[in-house]
């Protein structure tokens, strides 16, 4: 018996994994088309490196969303990708 390799499967369109090794995160994401893993990625290492520079820095609060680089002109101006690969991005309040 040879053992060819797996996948993993899943009928949710966004998984996100986020991995301890104890010294750093890691993030996997598994997505349909057209929404881009390296974009879920991207927000969600900002919304962690925020989150951790508020936590240490700040005292409990209201923190504002930031956007990657682009993209915040973009969705001020209240557009999203011609592909559908927008996210929706509000701020949540206290």
């Amino acid at each position: 018996m040879e053992w060819l390799g797996s996948e993993e499967r899943t009928n949710y369109p966004l998984t996100l994994s986020v991995e301890d090794s104890g010294e750093a995160l890691g993030l996997t994401a598994q997505v349909v088309e057209p929404i881009s893993a390296d974009r879920v990625c991207g927000y969600m290492q900002q919304v962690l490196e925020q989150l951790a520079e508020a936590l240490e820095h700040a005292p409990i609060g209201r923190c504002a969303p930031r956007h990657p680089a682009g993209r915040r002109a973009q969705l001020s101006a209240g557009g999203s990708e011609p592909d559908g690969g927008g996210l929706s991005v509000g701020a949540v309040h206290p």
